[in-house]
């Protein structure tokens, strides 16, 4: 029998281990979604999460624009997906999901192409998101 000094290591598989702003996301999110106030103070906060300097509330603030849905929103959008971070970048690309305009095709198939993992498939499944929504309206025209 090994004592406890002698017992190997155990660690987490790189893939089970959750990034810090990936655990911040949740509650960042809910702080930007439950804040009081009007639409047009909600959109403000929105707006100054994105700038905000942690990840995880940059992240969120861009899936809570996606789901504002207007042109505005989309155009901001479109521009994060040039962040210097992944988070927003990954952020962006999930909001243009849930807003599934062809406007977005463009830039996400650039973010298809993207460095880091986690935005090339976001930006992947929008696009796919995209096209299946607009195969599906097409067919019922």
């Amino acid at each position: 029998m090994l004592t406890p000094q002698q017992e190997p290591k155990m660690q987490a598989a790189p893939s089970q281990v959750i990034p810090e702003p990936e655990k911040e996301l949740l509650p960042a999110l809910l702080e930007l979604e439950q804040s009081p106030g009007s639409q047009a103070d909600k959109f403000g906060r929105i707006i100054e999460g994105l700038r905000s300097q942690r990840a995880a509330v940059r992240e969120g603030a861009a899936v809570l624009l996606g789901d504002q849905g207007d042109e505005q929103c989309v155009r901001i959008l479109l521009e994060m997906l040039d962040a210097e971070d992944w988070w927003a970048r990954r952020g962006a690309a999930l909001a243009l999901r849930e807003v599934g305009l062809p406007e977005a095709v463009a830039g996400l198939v650039s973010s298809s192409a993207d460095v880091h993992p986690s935005v090339r498939e976001a930006a992947l499944e929008a696009l796919q998101a995209i096209g299946s929504k607009h195969q599906n309206t097409m067919c019922h025209s």
